[in-house]
């Protein structure tokens, strides 16, 4: 899996689209990253081109940009920061609720299966 070398705009931009369900234009994106739309494109652009599975990132001519969270939370189990080792409980209840509302109304297949919880641990 690719995106190794994310910097803050990428992980910025990725963070904003993944609490939006709904495209958004590059000009919301432009004010959100204080960046130029020139800027953005090559953000969006280089997301795409480094994650190994298809875009990231969909776009629709007239409609903006938005964030494909099927990909983005498979991304997230993959990746070495997202580690279930590396959290608190909290943490881990954290982010399988946002799992959650992301896979809401698909069905969520695995996804809540590939985690535990050990309340007894504190981890």
């Amino acid at each position: 899996m690719a995106l190794s070398s994310i910097n803050s705009r990428e992980q910025k931009l990725l963070l904003f689209l993944s609490k939006n369900q709904d495209y958004v234009t590059s000009e919301d994106l432009t004010e959100i990253l204080t960046v130029s739309k020139k800027t953005v494109y090559r953000l969006i652009k280089k997301i795409n081109d480094e994650y190994v599975e298809g875009p990231l990132i969909l776009s629709e001519k007239g409609r903006g940009y938005k964030l494909d969270h099927e990909k983005f939370i498979n991304y997230q189990k993959s990746s070495k920061k997202y580690k279930e080792n590396q959290f608190s409980t909290n943490e881990r209840r954290k982010r399988i609720m946002e799992e959650l509302l992301l896979s809401s109304p698909k069905p969520l297949n695995h996804h809540v299966d590939s985690y535990h919880i050990d309340i007894m641990d504190g981890h």
